[in-house]
């Protein structure tokens, strides 16, 4: 296992690679930095394993009918998609994610009115 850490002003992400029987262990130190340099390059603040975690607080965050949450992400995920729509089945938010899956976006919580 293999982790890499990038700080940004007062902003920390981190990835991490596995190795594998066979594997040299350069390439998964390189994997993770590969990751870490990806997430850097772009303008978001939000990694993508972060992104997926803030979804539940964002959608529980009280507020008045109609306010919004929003979030950058380096990376749409398929876990981040999957984490909308379980979110959905509970909670009365609406939801919406920019961005292609593997591409920069954003995810926007909006408290629906009562």
């Amino acid at each position: 296992e293999y982790t890499a850490a990038g700080e940004a002003e007062s902003i920390t992400a981190g990835f991490t690679a596995y190795g594998r029987k066979g594997l040299p262990a350069e390439r998964v130190a390189e994997t993770a930095c590969e990751a870490l340099l990806a997430h850097h390059q772009t303008p978001a603040p939000v990694d993508p394993h972060l992104a997926d975690q803030l979804l539940l607080p964002m959608a529980l965050a009280g507020g008045e009918a109609g306010e919004t949450s929003t979030i950058h992400t380096s990376r749409v995920t398929q876990h981040l998609l999957t984490n909308v729509w379980v979110v959905q089945q509970f909670l009365d938010r609406d939801i919406q994610v920019t961005g292609e899956r593997g591409a920069p976006g954003m995810v926007i919580v909006k408290r629906k009115n009562a």
